[in-house]
């Protein structure tokens, strides 16, 4: 696989916000969103195996061999890029993490499938707005309220369609879109 960095740093977003974190971003990234924080993450990069990576995150998080990932001093692990789906050997390395008993979260811009990953990882999925440049990555549709059949890779979470017909959240004073989510009680 293609390592751009693996650091320890503190988990600034989510539930998670405040937890001290080792963050492993994956080379590449098929979306160029017009945002993006990370595009040196593009092109370049380090080849490494999974073991490779699992032996950097365990140095990081100050396990010993003899501890499992829980007991390690930094028991957070989120995979990221660019794109960390694109790349196949993120699925033995999410096994591998979660195996050794880390708490491991995976950010995907959704546009890749997710059922792969073991379900013990957390799946943190950041939804391309229309202002994004990269509308259609989710494949929702425009006036519709729902996501195509591909997006049933979200465990059942559907996108809603708000007023304007995007599945967004209007009310942003900046202008930006963020979409909403809801968990349909049954999927036709």
């Amino acid at each position: 696989m293609v390592i751009t960095e693996i650091f320890k740093s503190i988990q600034g977003e989510g539930t998670r916000a405040g937890l001290p974190c080792i963050f492993v971003r994956l080379t590449g990234c098929n979306l160029r969103c017009t945002w993006c924080d990370t595009a040196y993450a593009f092109h370049g990069g380090k080849k490494m195996s999974v073991e490779e990576v699992l032996a950097c995150v365990d140095e990081l998080a100050g396990r010993r061999e003899e501890m499992r990932g829980s007991q390690a001093a930094v028991p957070l692990v989120e995979l990221t890029g660019g794109e960390p789906l694109l790349q196949a050997e993120i699925y033995p390395l999410a096994e591998k993490l979660v195996t050794a008993k880390y708490a491991v979260m995976i950010e995907t811009s959704g546009e890749r499938f997710i059922g792969e990953l073991p379900p013990e990882v957390i799946k943190i999925v950041d939804v391309k707005c229309p202002d994004s440049g990269e509308p259609d990555t989710s494949k929702i549709h425009k006036g519709s309220g729902r996501a195509s059949s591909r997006a049933r890779s979200w465990n059942g979470f559907w996108l809603t369609a708000c007023r304007c017909g995007w599945a967004c959240n209007c009310t942003s004073s900046s202008g930006t879109r963020r979409p909403r989510a809801f968990k349909e009680k049954e999927v036709n």
